[in-house]
This record gives structure tokens, C-alpha cells and sequence, in this order.
């Protein structure tokens, strides 16, 4: 009733009369009861900005008390939630909070009842960072600021002692502090990036393994000296490095979300084309070989690695792309966006890695006939027009990375197919004929990669 504009203004005038009537009623009920009041707080705190803002003071400790009670109940728990990102919006609002918020997070965090209530923790703190940074970090209580509280939480989080899944979501909390921060978490960075492979390296589930690739590749969109520095001095020497890397190859296929795999691709490709004596001599696996007992690897050098797992993108996206094309101009259903074919639809919704994914033992292109490079190239969409073709339609409604103020712009814009036709050709040029000489590659990819460098030379000025 209240969401009707009109009535909104009606309600307007007694709005703080009702926020505190319900906050003086939440601590009796319990039940249906107590979930029909916090979803009237939803609503009500939207009508009036001062009120709700007057409000604070008494809410926000009457929802953390709900949230300390009904620890096991998610419906109540995200619905709090959820009342907590609508008081996030107002800056004054917003500042107070923090106040009492801080607090008491980092000790929910640091002393974990129940994981729910630790995502949803990790979720308000980056809502808070994002809406209101400098309020966050410049708030300070008995002589510790808020920076301090937030780095506590996320050096927490990041024990290789906690579980996987208490810690799904720091990656997200991560980049929000980095983003936001400014120059304040500048002298942090190296130890933050330290901390993130660390927690990589004993991380087993594909979640908590892609909100930490992701923060990584956040790091190198923005600055990947910077990054590469701070893995490469991690002791033992250069090992932080090789875990990142070898790590994002073996999971780069795997990154689901539409922005999320748009943001793993920019920060994969600024490491491989950095042009780092420190990345061209990480070996990372690549084939697996043919031999009885444990799985054992055939080692290769990140950069080849890279070329293979590129392409095999680059391939995807002009395959999924044609399908996609077609499946529209036969009347089957929407043009879904670039790269994206009609199984991955449901992945944007949902975030689960599923789709066309295969998990193959060697995870690359497949096995082709050395005297077939031409046809196979062409087969998988390298053909003469490539450059022309594979494009990423503008029309991502999805929401994978839930706060706006922290995606990268330009990479909300990228055109992957464009985007990976480039980086292809800075890469052959580098590496394509040692590619060559080593074997590593073979002959489809080989002449999959000197099409795109020959389309690339073509079309420059």
C-alpha cells in the first residue's frame, strides 16, 4: 500500500511516529508477526529520508539485536539485510550507522555463529564501503578507525583456518576497500594481495576461488605493476605468483557472470601482455599426461598457457555468438548477450557455473590433426571475418557484482571478441614463434593465432 507514491506522501508526516512504534514491537514478536514488522521497515524507511535518518539512532540497534536472535532464520536475516542497504542510501543515515555497525560486525566475524549471518555481514560492510567510503574509513572509536575494523575483519576472513564458506565473499569486501579507499589502503596493498594468495592456495571451493580471482583481476585491470609486485616479493620467492596464475588457468573457464567474466578476461590479458620477465618464466599446468597412477602435468610456460585459454575464449565467444544470431532469426527466443549461448542464459540468473562447461582432462581446445590447422581454425570461427564478427551486444541486465560503484567502466563497455582479437596479436607477436618452436601449441591454435595477428595488421591505420 505504501509503495503507491500518492500514499507515500500521505504517510509521509507520520512515518517516524511508525518506525519507532514498530522498533518498540520487533523486540516482543517473534514468528510471522516479527517477519510482517521487518518487512513493513522495508517499505517505511524509503517514505521519508529525515525521518529515517532521525530513526537511526534506535533502529539500527533493534535490527542487529533481530539479527543476533534469529541467527538460523535467512528469510528474517535477509530481510534485515535488506532494510540496512535501503538506510545504507542516505548519506547521513549511512554515517551513523557505521557507529554502531562496525562494532559489531567485526565481532560477529571474528567470532562466527553461523554462516549466513557472516555473508550477510560481508554484504552490508562492502554496501556500507561502497555508499559511504570516507565516512566508513575516517570514523574512529577509542582510538581505532574504521579502515582498522574493516582490515581486521578482512585479515579474519582471509585465515586459512576459516572455512571456505564463511569466507565466500571477501573477495567482493576486498575490492570494495581497494576501490574505495583511496590512498589510505595504498601502503596496504602489498600485504593485501599477500594475504589473498595465501587464502587462494587452500581454497576448494569454486566460489570462494572466483571472489578471489576476481579481486585480483580487479588489482591488474587497475595496476598490474603494482600487482605483479607484491606476488613476486612473497616469500618463498616468486610462489605467490605462480599459485595466482596457475590457479586462474586452471579455473578461467569457470568464471560465470556476465561482468564477472568480462573482469576475469580484462585482468587475465593485462598479465599476460605486461610483458614480465616474472610471468614468462611461471609455469603453470597444461596437458595432462598419459600415464597410470596420479594425474601428472606436462609444465608449460604461463604465457602459452594463456594464448590457449584465450583463444579458446575468443573461439567460444564467435561460436556462441553465431548460434546465438541464429537461434534468433529462427524466432527460438531473445538475442541473449555477446558470448553467451541459450544454456548459459540461466547462469546469468543465478550465478552457478553451468552452461556448456566440460571438464576435460586437459582442458584446452581439443586434439587436432597438425594437417588440418587451416579447416580447424576455421572451424572454430578464425575464419577470414573474424575481426568483423563474435559482437558483444550492450545489453547486460544482469546485477553479478551487486554494487554499481564498483565495476570498472571500462570494462562494462568491453567488447570481448575485439578486446581478445588484440591482446592475441601483442601475444604473437612476443611469444608466437617461441609458441612455435616449443611444440605447446598446435597447428589449429597456431594458425588461429597468426589469423588474428594478420586481421589485426590489416585493419591498422
Amino acid at each position: 500500500y505504501a509503495t503507491n507514491d500518492s500514499t507515500s506522501q500521505l504517510l509521509k508526516p507520520f512515518s517516524y511516529s511508525i518506525l519507532r512504534a514498530i522498533c518498540d514491537i520487533v523486540p516482543l514478536a517473534s514468528n510471522d508477526f516479527l517477519l510482517l514488522l521487518l518487512e513493513t521497515l522495508v517499505v517505511v524507511v524509503k517514505i521519508d529520508e529525515d525521518a529515517t535518518a532521525a530513526a537511526e539512532e534506535f533502529m539500527t540497534g533493534v535490527l542487529v539485536n533481530v539479527w543476533a536472535r534469529e541467527v538460523e532464520d535467512q528469510i528474517k536475516n535477509d530481510i534485515v539485510l535488506e532494510v540496512f542497504e535501503a538506510m545504507c542510501k542516505i548519506p547521513r543515515t549511512a554515517a551513523a550507522m557505521q557507529t554502531r555497525l562496525l562494532p559489531s560486525m567485526s565481532e560477529m566475524i571474528s567470532n562466527p555463529t553461523d554462516g549466513a549471518m557472516i555473508h550477510d555481514c560481508q554484504d552490508l560492510l562492502r554496501t556500507l564501503v561502497a555508499k559511504d567510503p570516507q565516512a566508513v574509513i575516517q570514523w574512529s572509536s577509542d582510538g581505532k578507525d574504521g579502515l582498522s575494523y574493516l582490515l581486521d575483519v578482512v585479515g579474519s576472513l582471509l585465515d586459512p583456518q576459516r572455512s571456505d564458506e564463511e569466507a565466500l565473499h571477501v573477495g567482493e569486501l576486498t575490492v570494495a576497500i581497494l576501490v574505495k579507499g583511496g590512498s589510505a589502503v595504498g601502503s596496504i596493498l602489498p600485504d593485501l594481495v599477500k594475504a589473498l594468495a595465501r587464502r587462494l592456495s587452500t581454497a576448494k571451493v569454486l566460489p570462494l576461488i572466483q571472489s578471489l580471482l576476481l579481486a585480483f583481476a580487479r588489482i591488474a585491470v587497475e595496476s598490474v605493476g603494482a600487482l605483479l609486485d607484491a606476488l613476486a616479493a612473497a616469500e618463498p620467492a616468486e610462489a605467490a605468483l605462480a599459485t595466482v596464475l596457475g590457479t586462474w588457468c586452471d579455473h578461467y573457464e569457470e568464471i560465470s557472470g556476465y561482468y564477472c567474466s568480462k573482469l576475469s578476461c580484462a585482468g587475465f590479458a593485462s598479465i599476460l601482455t605486461s610483458g614480465d620477465a616474472r610471468v614468462e618464466r611461471t609455469v603453470v599446468r597444461g596437458q595432462l599426461k598419459l600415464t597410470e597412477g596420479p594425474d601428472e602435468y606436462i609444465m608449460v610456460p604461463f604465457p602459452f598457457k594463456a594464448m590457449k585459454l584465450l583463444l579458446a575464449d575468443m573461439a567460444q565467444q564467435r561460436l556462441s555468438s553465431k548460434g546465438n544470431t541464429l537461434r534468433h532469426e529462427l524466432g527460438l527466443g531473445p538475442r541473449l548477450p555477446g558470448g553467451l549461448g541459450p544454456d548459459d542464459a540461466a547462469d546469468e540468473e543465478t550465478g552457478d557455473s553451468t552452461g556448456d562447461l566440460e571438464d576435460d582432462d586437459d582442458d584446452e581446445l581439443g586434439d587436432w590433426d597438425d594437417d588440418d590447422g587451416d579447416e580447424q581454425a576455421a572451424m572454430l570461427g578464425f575464419g577470414e571475418d573474424w575481426l568483423g564478427g563474435g559482437v558483444d551486444d550492450d545489453d547486460d541486465d544482469d546485477d553479478d557484482l551487486a554494487d554499481a560503484e564498483l565495476r570498472v567502466e571500462s570494462v562494462d563497455k568491453l567488447v570481448v571478441p575485439a578486446f581478445l582479437g588484440q591482446v592475441l596479436s601483442a601475444a604473437a607477436q612476443r611469444y608466437g614463434a617461441a609458441a612455435a618452436a616449443s611444440g605447446l601449441l598446435d597447428a589449429g591454435e597456431l594458425r588461429a593465432l597468426q589469423t588474428v595477428a594478420e586481421a589485426a595488421a590489416a585493419a591498422a591505420p
